[in-house]
């Protein structure tokens, strides 16, 4: 199963396996692809190029990041807006995995 922090970086190359980063290799490697490793971190082979998430993922995390701030006490709230946000990131999982198979 490919990682969230694969389908959701803008270096990730759809429905290939591969991305901008590691793209010299057999693919992207097994640790990146499970989330065992954290793709902000160096990778051998990597070239340098990150993790960087895509502009709608960027902006869910800098809403929930505004939200929590703004209202630290409201736990509900919080809650609901994480739902929220997991069937959004849900959501564009789905629409990876379909083009996936295009």
């Amino acid at each position: 199963m490919t990682s969230r922090q694969c389908i959701e970086c803008i270096h990730y190359l759809v429905g290939t396996g591969f991305c901008k980063a590691l793209q010299d290799n057999d693919g992207i490697p097994a640790e990146i692809m499970t989330g065992e490793h954290d793709h902000k971190k160096p990778f051998p082979g990597d070239r340098r190029i990150r993790y960087e998430p895509t502009k709608a993922i960027a902006k869910i995390d800098a809403l929930r990041a505004l939200f929590v701030e703004a209202e630290p006490d409201l736990s509900r709230g919080t809650d609901l807006l994480s739902k929220a946000l997991e069937a959004e990131r849900a959501a564009l999982a789905s629409m990876q995995q379909a083009l996936e198979v295009r």
